[in-house]
């Protein structure tokens, strides 16, 4: 069901986020490209049931792959990847498994998907501490070198954390599996520049 699909999604991510280590991102987008055709000949075939245990439309085990390949295409980093990808994994998955469990009294319609507040603002932190990371990261650590700096950090954090909230909320039937990763991979890479 929905618990073992997003511990395969949080697995999975983390997993791909490591990949920057060990390989270049020209050959991430081409493996993740040939993940999204496994996911397709799978989809087809019925392989991996838990993946297709939920009472919803979704491709979203099929866009993932896709997502993740454009932004390794796009990233202009492996930091600018990683994050990306640990938004879209472990981001994504909590706000599932939070808003599910708890926002069952208070989830409104997005194009008949339901949503929940509890999972939206779950969301929002938990790309917020990705994204203040990265910054750290992407700074040497000058980030929190005076309150300025850090009140700076911590506003573009928010912002960046607020717009893929409002990114994921639009993307449904699975769609933000696409949608999340893009739209991090251009933003984290127009941050990494300054």
């Amino acid at each position: 069901g929905e618990g073992a699909r997003k511990f395969v999604h949080i697995s999975c991510g983390t997993w791909a986020a490591l990949w920057p280590f060990f390989i270049d991102l020209d050959t991430i987008a081409f493996v993740t490209l040939g993940l999204a055709l496994v996911a397709l000949l799978l989809r087809r075939t019925k392989v991996f049931t838990s993946v297709y245990s939920i009472n919803r439309i979704s491709v979203g085990e099929v866009l993932i792959g896709f997502g993740l390949s454009a932004s390794a295409f796009l990233a202009s980093s492996g930091a600018v990847y990683a994050s990306a990808v640990l938004i879209i994994s472990w981001s994504d998955s909590l706000a599932a498994i939070i808003g599910t469990r708890y926002g069952k009294n208070h989830y409104f319609k997005v194009m008949s998907s339901n949503k929940s507040l509890i999972g939206s603002f779950t969301f929002f932190v938990s790309t917020f501490v990705i994204v203040c990371a990265f910054l750290y990261y992407e700074s040497n650590g000058t980030v929190v070198s005076d309150p300025f700096q850090i009140l700076y950090g911590l506003a573009i954090a928010a912002f960046v954390a607020l717009s893929l909230t409002i990114v994921e909320l639009t993307g449904v039937y699975g769609m933000d599996n696409l949608t999340i990763p893009l739209f991090a991979t251009i933003v984290l890479n127009i941050l990494a520049i300054h």
